[in-house]
């Protein structure tokens, strides 16, 4: 299928597997100087680190490489890339994913870990486009990821869309597949090992079950609050002080927060979290602070 999404556990071969059809297709045919493989991958790191499996996978089929780029913007990371060039001019271009690299590329393109990406919805309308060119000939897609909650591009395609090829593999497929070996009672020893190691269901669920956990459930996600942060938040002595406390009765911390009054907005200037502490003694602090 020239459209295929994937949605895998964690440590299950995305990269791995991604970049073997980008290395064996790209020496697949003797002279094919016009085939390009492009991936974008979450950041600049996970770029690097999914060229090495590229280059890992020309060594091992003995493709001939004529040379290998690598270019590190330490002004602006979105800026950098990683080259494989084929002796027969076919490429392989790693970038990390963002809407003005990604545009004006026509090749054959790897999503990795897509549920992650920054600005997924943008990305998908700058690059949608230059693969579906008909005067390009006919370029294959590959979504790869674990997801991440509801609310972004993989989880619309891979729930709404029915032209895609389909491949679900969770951690006990991998298992069932060899990941940890031939031998049954080892590698279910070894994955209840895991499953004991993540002590936390929703954990297990996302990232190794493949299951999305609905972003619904979260009050604020992080995203959100990432944009609302700022260094330049302070008391300036002058705008009225606000403190309240969530109290946890067992499981939960205990959370006090002090917020300042700027205009009509109240902003979060300290967290301060209580754990594994008589209610007495949180009182205590709670009244210090005010």
């Amino acid at each position: 299928s020239p459209f295929k999404i994937g949605m895998w556990s964690r440590q299950a071969g995305k990269s791995f597997s991604t970049a073997c059809e980008a290395a064996t297709d790209s020496v697949a045919q003797p002279e094919q100087p016009s085939n390009l493989w492009v991936v974008l991958s979450a950041g600049e790191r996970q770029a690097l680190e999914w060229m090495e499996k590229a280059k890992k996978w020309s060594q091992a089929i003995k493709a001939t490489v004529d040379s290998y780029d690598e270019l590190r913007d330490s002004a602006n990371a979105l800026l950098s890339r990683a080259e494989i060039r084929f002796a027969n001019g076919a490429r392989i271009v790693a970038i990390p994913a963002n809407p003005d690299t990604a545009r004006g590329y026509s090749a054959n393109l790897i999503l990795d870990e897509f549920a992650i990406h920054e600005k997924p919805f943008d990305i998908w309308a700058a690059i949608y486009p230059s693969i579906t060119n008909p005067l390009a000939g006919e370029k294959r897609l590959r979504i790869v990821s674990t997801p991440k909650g509801r609310g972004n591009k993989f989880a619309d395609l891979w729930e709404h869309n029915e032209t895609y090829s389909k491949h679900l593999v969770t951690i006990e497929d991998a298992v069932a597949l060899g990941l940890f070996g031939k031998d049954p009672k080892l590698a279910q020893a070894r994955l209840a090992e895991l499953r004991s190691g993540v002590d936390d269901d929703d954990i297990w669920a996302q990232e190794y079950m493949c299951r999305f956990i609905d972003n619904t459930a979260i009050l604020l996600p992080y995203e959100m609050i990432g944009k609302c942060e700022s260094e330049s938040i302070k008391d300036d002595g002058a705008s009225p002080l606000y403190i309240g406390m969530d109290i946890g009765r067992s499981h939960d911390l205990s959370v006090i927060v002090t917020a300042v009054k700027l205009g009509d907005v109240l902003a979060v200037l300290e967290v301060d979290t209580l754990t594994k502490m008589p209610f007495a003694d949180q009182l205590r602090i709670l009244v210090d602070k005010a």
